[in-house]
């Protein structure tokens, strides 16, 4: 049958009338009407104020007009399931609007596999008959429900424990924690724009000074002659201190004949620098004028200094009065370094080198240090002893090792007059290195061409010098003369020290396997608390090493984008500092994960080229709100960033460096138990080749007495068998006619 229609009828209210009205809002008492009025004689007196327009009613509103929607008939116009309908309802549920401060999770236990089902709470009874299976069913399953429970209570069966590694945060905190606070950024329009950062030096007893040395910016790896063919120009260099009360203009600018690589501040003396060129020059500035006239403050002291700078920078219009300083030493480059001069280091505070390369007691009587010097205003009767440091080492790419000396009268004697014979004047005397150290491979392959070294203190082995060469290798150098000889081999000037420094060289294991890094190695830092282990960081990867060892300890996962520069961290013995070329700066912590880096930050859009820590000031004893570390960026393009890190980064977890020490005594027992083993697997398979070879030897012996049989078997030759063939054939025939 047909669908009856449907009837209407009239609307019941079953009692939500009465329950409306009871609760409408019933006046209580009439409202009241309160009506403003103003005088027309107020508007006539402020009508040049005051308009009364539409326009000027209309000026802060906005005309909607009426348009045809294309869509409404598309749904259906009137009858659309879009259009408005008029619904009467009897009842709306009341909701509410309520805030919390922390988020609400419903609890879930992970047992449960499957949605959970509502079941009515009313249970009802069991029959007698299914009474004696359900109590055996309980008795068999409980105990297996507890013990599952207790596990699952004890320890989480169903989490992935490698799910966690990602969310683990109990090292960073909270994510505003984990970044680097931006302290300021430096750049001059004139003298680092566009120029690589080659070298950050922070100014001792001082945290708001830092140097830093630019130079022309060049695809990596370029030479010196090739950046003279690209460029055609003078490379001169200069070394900019800037001065974070100002991050505009520098506070000295140094001048330099050449590019220079490395800048550093002597220890002890903070007014005095010491740079090494890309000509294998030495740089001395002394800004002990500069400072003194500074500190005094005295306002002709600073128009005089005005003055000088505008007289040396009229000519190019440049109004900023930055003042600059000359060199006050240049070394003698025929008697330098024959390649770049890549890093410098300054020799143990409290020890100076004799001629015969031993260190020794600053200001001991039998030191040289001790005779005459007249640049510092000592003689034989009354010697000058000099308490700072003021020796150094360089390294250079043409596989030597020099020391020098700031005084440049200190050397011996005939060397001496032999420079001064013919001079007239003390300025004229040339600054040469003390001792010339040739650094040869202990196999005698090669030289050593160094990049990066780190120079013991007094406390550990002030003869030791790490470095990191240009082959990725990591060198052991340890230049003490052999015991009991009176002189080392060493001797100033053009003559080079007969010692083999070089007494590790690691890199490429006798078979030819690599294990030091795929490239050039960029950095090489001694660890802070644990001195036997040092970091060098090169190509896609940085690597721990330790004294004595062939293989690295550790090896870090290539990353995505060239390493460019490393460093542990002052105060965290298991946290690396690397910069890439991408311009990140990446944070490892080997303790808590050592596949990749708990941190990533974007310092800039360029390369970034060296990293530097401020050092911790000695004799002072930090507060926690004080130990937040600085740490000093340089990029390709010139800048300078200085970064704040957070404490979460600076301060060290408890027994950080017990567990540091017993993560790398394990990766040491675990390289020495891969080379046994590897030894091991050598010798079983020379056992297995010498076994081969008997093996071979024996066939070849079986088949040479198979030969002789076959030569004394008489149906050896193929030509007699057919020949014994066909007699058989015809004695068989001659058989059957015989039947």
């Amino acid at each position: 049958g047909k669908m009856a229609a449907p009837v209407l009828r009239n609307f019941r209210p079953y009692g939500a009338d009465r329950e409306i009205i009871e609760d409408r809002v019933k006046l209580g008492r009439p409202l009241i009407k309160v009506h403003y009025s103003k005088s027309r004689q107020l508007f006539a007196e402020r009508r040049h104020e005051v308009k009364l327009s539409t326009t000027d009613a209309m000026e802060h509103t906005h005309e909607y007009r009426p348009y045809n929607d294309p869509s409404y008939e598309r749904l259906g116009g009137d009858k659309g399931p879009w259009c408005e309908h008029d619904i009467s309802v009897q009842a709306v549920c009341e909701t509410h609007d309520v805030g919390v401060q922390t988020p609400w999770f419903r609890k879930v236990c992970s047992a449960i596999q499957v949605q959970t089902q509502v079941v009515d709470a009313r249970v009802g009874t069991i029959d007698k008959a299914q009474q004696p299976q359900i109590a055996k069913f309980l008795k068999k399953a409980l105990p297996k429900i507890e013990h599952s429970c207790v596990c699952n209570n004890s320890l989480q069966l169903f989490r992935d424990d490698y799910t966690q590694l990602t969310d683990d945060d109990t090292f960073l905190g909270s994510k505003d924690d984990a970044v680097f606070t931006d302290a300021g950024n430096f750049q001059h329009h004139k003298y680092t724009k566009n120029k690589t950062v080659t070298s950050i030096d922070w100014r001792p007893g001082s945290s708001r000074v830092v140097c830093i040395a630019v130079g022309e910016s060049f695809p990596p790896g370029t030479g010196y002659m090739e950046r003279i063919l690209l460029n055609r120009k003078v490379l001169s260099s200069l070394v900019i201190i800037w001065d974070f009360a100002d991050p505009i203009h520098p506070r000295w600018v140094l001048e330099s004949p050449q590019e220079i690589n490395v800048v550093k501040f002597c220890p002890t003396n903070e007014n005095i620098l010491v740079g090494g060129a890309i000509n294998g020059q030495v740089v001395l500035w002394d800004l002990s004028k500069q400072t003194q006239a500074s500190r005094k403050g005295k306002k002709g002291g600073r128009d005089r200094e005005k003055e000088r700078t505008q007289e040396r920078e009229g000519e190019e219009g440049d109004s900023v009065s930055t003042p600059k300083v000359s060199w006050k030493e240049l070394s003698k480059i025929e008697m330098g370094h024959k390649r770049a001069v890549h890093d410098l280091a300054w020799v143990a505070g409290g020890l100076e080198c004799n001629f015969d390369g031993r260190l020794v007691p600053s200001g001991q009587p039998g030191s040289e240090g001790c005779k005459m010097k007249k640049s510092w205003g000592g003689t034989e009767q009354t010697p000058f002893i000099f308490e700072g440091v003021r020796q150094f080492v360089t390294l250079s790419g043409d596989g030597q090792l020099f020391i020098w000396d700031i005084n440049k009268e200190y050397m011996r004697k005939d060397k001496y007059r032999k420079l001064v014979q013919g001079r007239q004047h003390e300025s004229e005397i040339p600054w040469i290195p003390l001792i010339k150290i040739q650094l040869t491979k202990p196999d005698g392959s090669g030289e050593v061409i160094g990049l990066k070294l780190h120079l013991e203190d007094k406390t550990i082995d002030p003869y030791l010098v790490c470095a990191a060469t240009e082959e990725g290798e990591f060198v052991n150098i340890n230049w003490a003369p052999a015991e009991g000889s009176t002189s080392a081999g060493a001797y100033g000037g053009d003559e080079v020290s007969r010692v083999q420094p070089v007494k590790m060289c690691a890199g490429f294991l006798p078979d030819g396997r690599r294990v030091g890094h795929h490239g050039p190695a960029v950095a090489v830092q001694r660890h802070p608390s644990l001195p036997q282990y040092y970091l060098t960081a090169g190509d896609w990867s940085f690597k721990i090493w330790k004294v004595g060892c062939q293989i690295p300890i550790v090896c870090s996962p290539f990353v995505s984008t060239k390493v460019t520069a490393g460093c542990w961290s002052p105060t965290r013995p298991s946290v690396v500092f690397i910069g890439t070329s991408d311009g990140n700066v990446q944070v490892w912590d080997l303790l808590d994960r050592s596949h990749e880096p708990i941190l990533t930050q974007a310092i800039s859009q360029d390369s970034i080229t060296c990293m530097e820590f401020k050092p911790a000031q000695e004799g002072k004893r930090h507060q926690a709100s004080e130990r937040t570390e600085a740490l000093a960026v340089g990029t390709r393009i010139g800048f300078l960033h200085i970064f704040r890190l957070p404490k979460v980064m600076v301060k060290p977890k408890t027994n950080e460096k017990a567990d540091m020490e017993r993560y790398l005594e394990r990766e040491v027992q675990r390289v020495k138990y891969y080379e046994g083993r590897w030894e091991k697997r050598a010798k079983e398979l020379e056992t297995k080749h010498a076994q081969m070879q008997q093996d071979a030897a024996s066939k070849i012996d079986l088949k040479k007495e198979e030969d002789e049989d076959e030569e004394t078997n008489p149906y050896a030759d193929p030509v007699l068998i057919e020949a014994a063939i066909e007699e058989f054939k015809l004695r068989l025939e001659a058989a059957k006619d015989e039947e």
